[in-house]
C-alpha cells in the first residue's frame, strides 16, 4: 500500500464513531490471532485461538515454519499479505496476492478511492518459477525485521508479510514499518529524504525515523506485485467466519441501547445454531478483559446464506437473551491455514525478542 493511501485512510477514519471502530477492532485482532479449521457442515466450529498454538506450531532455523496436525487442502503456495496497525481496523481488504500451485490468484488493485478483491489466472509455469524463487531468497531474511528505529509503534503502521511453500514446509518473513512507496524505492536505490522533525502524528509523537527495507524483501514484494494479471473478475468468497461481540448496555446511553435492541433480529433460522456455550456474559465486548472470543468457522455451503443476510443488513442478533453484533469475513480458499502460519510467525517473532 502507498504512504498516500494510508494517510488518506486515516484522515477518512478520524470521523468514525469511537463504538463502532472499537467493536471492528475486537473483530478484526481476534480473527486474525487465531487458528482455525472446518471438519464438517452441521454446525459452527469453533476456530482455535493463540492459547492453542503451541500444539500446531513448528519452526526451523532463520524463518522455517510449519503447522502440525492440520489438513487444510487448498492451501496457496505463496502469498503477500498488508496489513494496517490502526484502531481502526484494516485499510483494505486482504491479502495483497495469493496464488495457487494451479495458477489461480486472488489479489487487490486500486478502485476509484478504494480498492477491491479480485481473482485470476497466471500461467502455471510463472507460478514454479515464482516459488521456486521467493523461497530461494527469502531463505536469508530475517523472521521479522523492523524498519523504525524510534522505537514507537504508531497507529498506521504497516506490517508486510511473504509466506511461501518451501518443500513440505513454509518460510514467512515480516517487515514492520514499510510501504509500498519505500518497498520500490529500496528496489530503485532510492532514499527517502529524512522527516520534518516540526510535524507530528498520533498522540503528538514525533514522525518516527525508518530505515529502507531489506533489498531482497523489497525485490520480492515488487515481483509479487508484478505478476497480477491484468485481466480479473470480481472475488468469489471460498468460505466465511462468524465472530459473535457481545452489545453491552454499560457501554451505551439509554437511547443507543434502545436503537441496538430495534436494529436487531433473532438469530437467523437458516443458519447453525450457535454453540450451547454462547450464553450472555461469555463472549467478547467492548469492557471485560476475561472474555473469551467467540468465533466460528462456516461450512461453505452456507455462502449464499450468509451473502443473503448480508445484503439484508443482518449484522445484530438475538441469542438466549443477550444482543449481539455479527460479523461475517469473507475467506479465500486455504486463508485460515495462512492466517495460521502468519499468527504462528508473530508469536516464535515474539518469544525471541
Amino acid at each position: 500500500m502507498r504512504s498516500d493511501d494510508v494517510r488518506q485512510y486515516r484522515s477518512l477514519m478520524e470521523g468514525v464513531d469511537l463504538l463502532a471502530a472499537t467493536i471492528v477492532t475486537l473483530l478484526v485482532t481476534t480473527a486474525s490471532c487465531s487458528l482455525e479449521h472446518v471438519t464438517s457442515r452441521g454446525g459452527l466450529q469453533p476456530r482455535d485461538h493463540t492459547t492453542a498454538l503451541a500444539g500446531h506450531c513448528g519452526w526451523g532455523e532463520r524463518n522455517l515454519l510449519w503447522l502440525e496436525h492440520y489438513n487444510e487442502q487448498d492451501v496457496p503456495v505463496v502469498v503477500l499479505d498488508e496489513d494496517i496497525i490502526s484502531c481502526f481496523g484494516s485499510a483494505k481488504p486482504r491479502p495483497t496476492v495469493a496464488i495457487w500451485e494451479d495458477g489461480r490468484i486472488v489479489f487487490i488493485r486500486k478502485a476509484g478511492a478504494g480498492f477491491e478483491k479480485v481473482q485470476g489466472v497466471i500461467p502455471r509455469a510463472e507460478v514454479r518459477s515464482l516459488v521456486h524463487d521467493v523461497a530461494a531468497k527469502l531463505t536469508s531474511s530475517d523472521r521479522r525485521h523492523d524498519t523504525n528505529t524510534s522505537g514507537h509503534i504508531l497507529s498506521g503502521t504497516q506490517i508486510t508479510t511473504i509466506i511461501v511453500r518451501d518443500g513440505d514446509r513454509w518460510r514467512a518473513s515480516t517487515i514492520d514499518g514499510a510501504s509500498e512507496d519505500d518497498f520500490r524505492d529500496a528496489v530503485a536505490g532510492v532514499s527517502q529524504p529524512p522527516p520534518n522533525p516540526t510535524s507530528t502524528v498520533d498522540f503528538d509523537v514525533g514522525l518516527p525515523t525508518n530505515d529502507p527495507p531489506p533489498r531482497t524483501f523489497a525485490e520480492l514484494y515488487v515481483r509479487l506485485l508484478e505478476s497480477r494479471p491484468a485481466n480479473a473478475k470480481s472475488f468469489v468468497p471460498y468460505a466465511y467466519d462468524i465472530d459473535l461481540l457481545e452489545i453491552d448496555h454499560r457501554g451505551l446511553g439509554s437511547g443507543r441501547w434502545d436503537d441496538e435492541q430495534r436494529r436487531s433480529v433473532a438469530w437467523p433460522s437458516d443458519l447453525p445454531t450457535p454453540p450451547d456455550d454462547v450464553v450472555p456474559g461469555r463472549c467478547e465486548n467492548s469492557l471485560d478483559a476475561e472474555r473469551q472470543p467467540c468465533e466460528y468457522a462456516l461450512d461453505p455451503s452456507y455462502n449464499a446464506t450468509v451473502e443473503r443476510h448480508q445484503r439484508e443488513g443482518t449484522n445484530r442478533v438475538r441469542v438466549k437473551g443477550a444482543l449481539y453484533y455479527l460479523r461475517a469475513t469473507e475467506l479465500y480458499a486455504g486463508e485460515r491455514t495462512i492466517r495460521a502460519l502468519m499468527e504462528c510467525n508473530a508469536l516464535i517473532s515474539r518469544s525471541k525478542r
